[in-house]
């Protein structure tokens, strides 16, 4: 007698997001608000939070960061159009997915994946933020992998009075 057996791996993404996540795990992560207190001329501000992602997609996975610089109504702070180290005095918001140290902050892509930051986002030091674009990537089904996103602000010392606001939103795409 013949006998057949047959079974099934359904396809799967996982993706989450949190100020931190200690561990592979997104049941670990915590956190979205960041404060960056009062912003002054003279020293940069900066902050980090985290993202976690994992598929078995043929293709691998893209994650894209959307929404805008910050801003106090019609006051803005320039985001990074193109890739710059920090400059206090001048105005700049930016992000990267690496370890930086001007100023002290992130840390590089951790865990057993292979994904990588997207080209302008991958230099340590260099900030930069594009509504839309794709921060982090891999081109193969990919394990676990930790990516710690910094945010850079600078104010220039006429920066109108406000309160500044910018709400980003992370999404992990699975390329099946």
């Amino acid at each position: 007698a013949n006998l057949e057996i047959s079974s099934y791996v359904p396809p799967y993404l996982t993706f989450c997001a949190g100020l931190n996540i200690p561990t592979f795990s997104c049941a670990s992560a915590t956190g979205n608000y960041i404060n960056f207190g009062n912003l002054n001329s003279a020293h940069s501000s900066q902050a980090a939070s985290q993202f976690l992602v994992a598929t078995n997609a043929d293709n691998g996975y893209t994650v894209q960061v959307y929404g805008t610089t910050m801003t106090s109504g019609n006051n803005i702070i320039n985001a990074l159009g193109s890739n710059s180290g920090s400059r206090p005095g001048s105005s700049q918001f930016g992000i990267n997915l690496r370890a930086n140290s001007v100023p002290a902050i992130g840390a590089n892509p951790a865990g057993p994946g292979s994904g990588q930051p997207a080209a302008g986002y991958d230099t340590p030091n260099s900030f930069r933020f594009d509504a839309n674009d794709i921060v982090a990537s891999s081109p193969v089904p990919d394990n676990y992998r930790k990516y710690t996103v910094s945010y850079l602000v600078n104010v220039a010392r006429n920066q109108p009075p406000g309160v500044y606001v910018s709400t980003l939103t992370y999404v992990g795409a699975g390329s099946f």
